[in-house]
């Protein structure tokens, strides 16, 4: 039993890996048609668009710009089909410092998506298409790309492309984060996937619906011990986070802040907890200080249109969480009640 006065144990995530990029990832790209309207439409309804923009995104490649502008060496390894998209969203993540010399291209339709925003609600929805041919080709090994990392990034959409990059990762001592909302293919290869990870980062639904449990927190304890991931995290949008990292299950709040377009506030609290991770001394990254980093930087996010347009850099999250010191409360919960600031 923890005696009275006796700081709770918030356990360090793993050491960074050797390699002189900071963060690569591999995963999507895309270029989205932010649609803004007053309202959402009743069927059949004309209704005059607030404003149309054509806007690079994607949940990896965003979160690689969010870690760029905070700071961080990104590197980009992902496939462009051959249109005026793949050529948009490969222009804009060279402006934004992320190398793509290890990316590929294929004869396809880039992955692009219409995304309506209602700012009166807050809220988005994404309506995509990503062409099938849009695979990491199994010829092209990423061991020696991906060993150059010090956190590796990947996501769901290329199963067999994720499990290769982890794969190697894990052989090159690098640490593996998974941006997870659902998984595109189902079978052996999306378990192995969730068998290499070591911080799992999903959206909310994703939980309870891949356990089946009734509570989000009784599903964050069986992703973690089903897969043994070294922390289990939601993202819970305007609410902030959570986390369990076996032990513990830390609330993390998220701050208030005048939304604009919430498109792309996952991406960037990935980016963010990662560039925290980065920036900590080795072997103290601590559980709840990436939450509350992640949540400031995803809030910053909302207040432009579009997944990339209002990454912060990080003398703005800085400057930010100091003067948002008392507002939401930036206190770590753990379950049992105790405090941590």
């Amino acid at each position: 039993m923890q005696k009275k006065g006796e700081s709770q144990r918030i356990p360090a995530l793993p050491r960074l890996g050797p390699g002189p990029i900071d963060v690569i990832g591999f995963g999507e790209n895309s270029v989205d048609a932010v649609a803004t309207v007053p309202r959402w439409p009743v069927q059949d309804e004309k209704l005059e668009l607030v404003d149309l923009t054509t806007l690079p995104g994607g949940q990896v490649a965003s979160a690689l710009v969010a870690c760029a502008r905070l700071g961080c060496q990104t590197q980009y390894i992902g496939v462009f089909g051959d249109d005026s998209h793949a050529t948009l969203i490969a222009d804009a993540l060279k402006r934004e410092g992320v190398d793509t010399t290890s990316c590929v291209r294929v004869s396809a339709p880039n992955r692009a998506a219409v995304v309506i925003v209602e700012p009166s609600a807050g809220t988005r929805t994404v309506l995509w298409r990503r062409d099938v041919r849009l695979k990491w080709p199994a010829a092209q090994t990423l061991a020696p790309r991906v060993s150059q990392a010090r956190l590796l990034l990947v996501d769901s959409t290329d199963v067999a492309g994720s499990v290769a990059a982890a794969v190697s990762a894990r052989s090159a001592g690098v640490p593996v984060v998974l941006d997870i909302d659902e998984v595109d293919e189902d079978g052996p290869r999306a378990e192995a996937l969730l068998q290499l990870v070591d911080v799992l980062i999903s959206a909310q639904g994703f939980p309870q619906a891949h356990t089946g449990e009734r509570s989000l927190g009784q599903a964050l304890r069986a992703l973690h011990l089903q897969y043994k991931p070294a922390a289990v995290v939601v993202t819970l949008g305007a609410s902030g986070s959570v986390a369990w990292d076996g032990t513990q299950e830390f609330e993390s709040p998220g701050f208030a802040v005048d939304v604009v377009d919430p498109t792309g506030a996952g991406d960037a609290f990935r980016g963010g907890f990662m560039a925290a991770w980065i920036a900590a001394r080795p072997g103290t990254a601590r559980l709840p200080d990436l939450l509350r980093f992640g949540n400031a930087t995803a809030a910053l996010n909302c207040r432009a249109q579009g997944a990339q347009t209002g990454l912060p850099s990080k003398a703005e999250v800085q400057s930010f969480l100091t003067e948002r010191g008392g507002v939401r409360s930036n206190e770590i919960r753990p379950a049992n009640g105790t405090r941590h600031r």
